[in-house]
């Protein structure tokens, strides 16, 4: 009983930060919950738990003129991105990785909070077919893997995309579709299709649309330019979260 109330409760955290700035609730959760439960079961489960959250900050920043083209190549090479790091997670130890993941994200913030301050704005990621195939497939392979990789989707949607609000309809837009992917992979390999706690599952989705509704309010009250950096912060100290904690 005490453990799904903290299911309850790290969720509203996670989602409240995620409703914020658009990423957060894979790593804060996750990092709470394994204390107490079993890492895989954590992962999986939140995998269901998360698509009724990014779905609910889909409806509450979207856009009328969305376009499918500009988050297309992502989404096909993060799909791909996302088989690679399932099948990883159902046979492999994701120490050393996660490790190593974690170090690449404090240079990946620390290099967008220096774009955003204008210190690094010549070399600014473009959207382009490239740069978008990359870091689909980096994204959708960690994703995969921890089911943390919101801070590679996000530095790369903050350079490209001006507006918050915008920034959060289409990163939580390539979240949905891909944790769509993750579950039907997860319910279909023999290795991960037996971690789904469905307590789990019942208890974490009214945490999350509390935690979605409240972050929401506090997007509205910081300026685009400050928010953006925020955005950089949060992903360094993410980063530092993952080698810390897998020392």
């Amino acid at each position: 009983m005490i453990t799904y109330i903290l299911v309850f409760l790290s969720t509203i955290l996670g989602w409240l930060i995620q409703g914020f700035i658009g990423i957060g609730s894979g790593i804060i959760v996750t990092a709470i919950l394994i204390l107490f439960m079993n890492v895989k079961t954590v992962i999986v489960s939140l995998t269901v738990t998360n698509i009724f959250g990014t779905g609910y900050l889909i409806i509450t920043n979207r856009k009328s003129d969305f376009k499918l083209k500009k988050i297309f190549p992502i989404l096909f090479f993060s799909i791909i991105g996302v088989f690679i790091g399932g099948y990883v997670l159902g046979i492999a130890n994701t120490f050393i990785i996660k490790k190593v993941f974690g170090i690449l994200i404090v240079f990946t913030g620390i290099y967008d909070y220096f774009v955003q301050t204008g210190k690094l704005k010549n070399f600014k990621l473009k959207s382009n077919l490239l740069t978008s195939s990359l870091i689909g497939l980096i994204g959708g392979f960690f994703s995969g893997l921890i089911g943390a990789a919101g801070t590679i989707y996000a530095m790369y949607f903050n350079q490209t995309i001006h507006y918050k609000k915008e920034y959060k309809f289409y990163i939580s837009t390539v979240f949905f579709i891909l944790l769509i992917v993750r579950a039907v992979y997860y319910i279909i390999d023999e290795n991960t299709r037996y971690y789904y706690d469905h307590i789990f599952i019942l208890v974490s989705i009214p945490a999350v649309f509390l935690g979605v509704f409240f972050g929401n309010l506090l997007t509205e009250k910081v300026h685009n330019t400050a928010f953006k950096k925020i955005v950089s912060v949060a992903i360094i100290l993410m980063g530092i979260y993952i080698i810390v904690s897998n020392i």
